[in-house]
């Protein structure tokens, strides 16, 4: 694992220029399948100081200007979408992070018009920058 870029208030506009928010933006180079061609993960975290939507729902926008601004080669990185001490449900329960994978779906203008979530553990994270990506699995959703 490599982190070879770390924005921590990038800003993202969206909503046709009429909102802005900031996220946290880490990029790791995790698995190389080629030498000339090292793959990437996006650890995109939520800001509590956020002044706009969440990383959840400007999640295309975000996508969208990190492939249009940072150094990320050919091929599409994998996207994680982190929030930071969150409050686990129930009672008693722990305060965890939860991550989870976001899947862009892209048009011809490289922009992500829709996404899709799987959920992460911190174990499939782990695994995803320290071994081979096409070992980490999601975890199962629950039924």
């Amino acid at each position: 694992m490599n982190l070879i870029q770390e924005l921590p208030r990038f800003p993202v506009i969206y909503d046709r220029g009429h909102s802005k928010l900031e996220c946290r933006v880490r990029i790791y180079e995790i698995y190389r399948p080629k030498p000339s061609q090292p793959r990437k993960l996006v650890l995109i975290t939520e800001l509590a100081d956020n002044p706009g939507k969440s990383i959840t729902n400007a999640a295309e926008a975000i996508v969208t200007r990190i492939w249009q601004t940072c150094p990320l080669g050919s091929e599409q990185p994998i996207y994680i979408e982190h929030y930071s001490r969150i409050p686990a449900t129930g009672r008693n329960k722990p305060i965890i992070d939860r991550f989870a994978r976001i899947i862009p779906i892209w048009n011809n203008r490289a922009q992500a018009i829709d996404v899709s979530w799987e959920p992460f553990t911190i174990e499939a994270l782990i695994k995803l920058i320290r071994d081979d990506p096409r070992e980490a699995q999601p975890i199962p959703q629950e039924a």
